[in-house]
């Protein structure tokens, strides 16, 4: 079987580790700790007769709901299975002739590239200025008939790059097509998803699956120009999008307090497992303004596979990151949890750091 090249593979975990899933402490898949809103179950519960049916082919309370939200025609919206599904048609429909992606960054920018015969270029990212976006080496790189993935917030770094930074490279190469990735975007205190004034060059790529921890119910949508929407939804397959998926999305957009919430008690979390991580003698944690931290194992000798083995052997479990470009065999990434977890994360690894010898 081919080895998975993402986290949050909770039922091979379980199987591996000959546990029920829920007894697997996961830092692997970066979701709200917090579960779903309470209203959620009962939501699926009251529709379950429903199910009879197949869902609606265009989404259209969704993509209504979507635009009253976020100041958007029902023509610039695409709803997708998942961000990740929309990742692989993009490339597919616009055909573009290359694709640039600054990395490390989110492995399906590449995956989806390659799918559909697309050459890929890597720019890589420099670890000592915290990977900040490479502006100079885009505009030198970066040709018309290109396409350019960003992820904002970038997986696995955690770093925000700047909307109008984005903004001023997609009207300097506006031969070029620029594809915006804010999936995780609701974990992040910023008050600029780039809907206002966005190029006609950019596409922003949300999901509702992450924030509200729901990622069985696969849920993203793109917004774009109207010629990209009907190119993308040309090669999409139909009812991509399942009826619950639709009116959970629905009540979620409905629900900014919950998002709000999640935000501060996450920033919290976020802080704590920043500032006790990197006092651990072997371990480098990277800024991140994302519901996730990078972490490199800064000391000769173990690696992140040696490290992730090991927590698996306490039923936690880490993403390794030597698959993504830029990065190498000593950084692994872990969300943030709630405190209780994290803090059981923290005295884990101090225990591993101190039975760690230098070769």
């Amino acid at each position: 079987m081919t080895t998975w090249r993402h986290g949050g593979d909770i039922w091979h975990l379980s199987k591996e580790l000959k546990c029920p899933p829920e007894g697997i402490l996961d830092f692997s898949s970066s979701l709200n700790p917090f579960g779903p809103p309470q209203w959620l179950l009962s939501l699926v519960e009251k529709n379950l007769p429903y199910m009879r049916y197949y869902p609606d082919p265009w989404s259209t309370g969704l993509c209504k709901a979507i635009g009253e939200s976020y100041g958007s025609s029902i023509q610039e919206i695409l709803i997708g299975n998942g961000s990740s599904q929309l990742l692989y048609l993009i490339p597919w429909a616009l055909l573009p002739h290359r694709a640039v992606i600054p990395a490390p960054s989110y492995v399906d920018y590449e995956y989806g590239a390659r799918a559909s015969r697309i050459p890929v270029h890597h720019i890589i990212m420099d670890p000592e200025k915290d990977f900040e976006l490479p502006v100079d080496q885009l505009m030198s790189c970066v040709a018309d008939k290109d396409i350019v993935f960003l992820a904002r917030p970038n997986n696995p770094t955690g770093s925000l790059y700047e909307a109008d930074q984005i903004r001023w490279l997609a009207k300097k190469k506006q031969g070029a097509f620029f594809v915006v990735d804010q999936a995780f975007y609701h974990f992040v205190d910023d008050k600029d998803p780039l809907l206002v004034n966005r190029p006609a060059n950019i596409a922003l790529i949300f999901s509702l699956t992450k924030a509200f921890a729901v990622p069985g119910i696969r849920l993203g949508w793109v917004i774009a120009d109207p010629w990209v929407v009907e190119k993308v939804r040309n090669v999409q397959s139909p009812w991509s999008v399942n009826f619950f998926a639709q009116i959970i999305g629905e009540a979620a957009l409905k629900d900014g307090g919950f998002v709000e919430d999640t935000r501060r008690r996450l920033k919290e979390q976020r802080e704590l497992l920043f500032r006790e991580i990197n006092r651990i003698d072997g371990f480098l944690v990277y800024p991140s303004k994302a519901n996730f931290l990078l972490v490199r194992i800064n000391r000769q000798g173990p690696t992140a596979q040696d490290l992730r083995k090991q927590l698996l052997g306490k039923r936690i479990a880490i993403r390794t990151c030597e698959n993504f470009v830029g990065l190498d065999e000593g950084f692994f990434r872990i969300c943030v949890r709630t405190e209780e977890e994290n803090i059981q994360l923290i005295d884990v690894l101090k225990e591993i750091s101190g039975v760690w010898t230098d070769p």
